[in-house]
Formats: structure tokens, C-alpha cells, sequence
């Protein structure tokens, strides 16, 4: 397997929730998070690192079209109701190679909708927590 410099761009990037690709996708963000404090005994200096819980945080933002067919796997529950999804981020190589991301079991946590005087598009901001990121 050869070295690759390859810095993905957003041209390249294709996100999908629940299998639906977002077609009009602003931006996304995720990662995770340790808990993680220094453990102490004799002495002043920590002797150990403890790690703690974890936790999976992010977003995608979205033109409201998009939003609109979110809407729609939610049934009567609301956006909010979404639970157990899974969101896919794909970045796609010029020689083929696909470099993906899965997040396991996201829930929506907030969400709102904005538009002013001017505003040439309607983005809405989907905040999520998950049970997993997992890399393919």
C-alpha cells in the first residue's frame, strides 16, 4: 500500500442519512470525546491516566429541501423523535478509493429553522449525539 497525499475537498465529500443522500448538504461535523483525569496516590504527581466515558457529538447542516426529506422518515415523531439513525460521510478519491465514515445509532438533539430579509437559501442546522463512529 503506497503513501497517499490526497487532501480531500468538499467536492469529494457525499453525505447520506438513512441512505438518502443529501444533495444539497451545507456542512458536517463529528467526533468524539474521553473523559479522561490524572489519578493520584502517594505523592503530588499523577501516577496514571483514568479514562471515563465517551461521547459522540456533531451536526449536518442542510438546505431546507434537504430538510424536507428528512422530515419525511420522521412519521409523526418530529425531528427530534429521530433516533437510531445512521449517517454515512464518503469521501471519494480521484483514483477510486473511498475513505468512509459511518456514525452508529445518532439522535437529533435540537433543530430550528431561520430565514430573513435577503437570504438567497434556508440552511438548518441538525445537532446529533451517537453511539459510535465507525471508519471504512
Amino acid at each position: 500500500m503506497g503513501f497517499n497525499s490526497k487532501d480531500y475537498t468538499w467536492a469529494e465529500c457525499n453525505i447520506a442519512v438513512e441512505g438518502k443522500l443529501l444533495a444539497r448538504a451545507k456542512a458536517v461535523e463529528y467526533g468524539e470525546e474521553i473523559d479522561r483525569k490524572e489519578l493520584y496516590g502517594k505523592g503530588n504527581s499523577p501516577q496514571d491516566i483514568q479514562d471515563g466515558n465517551r461521547s459522540i457529538k456533531g451536526f449536518v447542516e442542510m438546505l431546507q429541501s434537504d430538510f424536507e426529506n428528512i422530515l419525511l422518515l420522521t412519521g409523526n415523531k418530529g425531528i427530534t423523535g429521530l433516533r437510531d439513525m445512521n449517517i454515512t460521510v464518503a469521501f471519494a478519491a480521484s483514483d477510486g478509493r473511498i475513505s468512509t465514515r459511518s456514525i452508529i445509532g445518532a439522535a437529533v438533539t435540537e433543530w430550528k429553522e431561520s430565514v430573513k430579509q435577503g437570504d438567497t437559501e434556508m440552511p438548518v442546522r441538525l445537532p446529533f449525539i451517537a453511539l459510535d463512529v465507525k471508519t471504512a
